[in-house]
């Protein structure tokens, strides 16, 4: 179910590369980067706590731990 706050195809194909650059400690990121970034958007939007994200996004706390590092 897309939201409003998800990227769209275009503004994901500018920002893929950024977040998906190799790193020196290995894997940073979650394997579906886009949509945990899609959730931190809406969360950044809507203000909803994060233990209420919906559970579409996954886990909050998956989430969560993506925005800390």
């Amino acid at each position: 179910m897309p939201y409003p706050s998800d990227l769209t195809d275009e503004q994901w194909d500018l920002l893929e590369h950024v977040f998906n650059a190799p790193g020196k400690r290995g894997r940073r990121h979650a394997d579906d980067l886009r949509s945990v970034l899609d959730a931190m958007l809406s969360i950044a939007q809507t203000g909803c706590q994060w233990r209420y994200l919906p559970e579409s996004f996954g886990p909050w706390t998956r989430v969560w731990s993506q925005l800390r590092r």
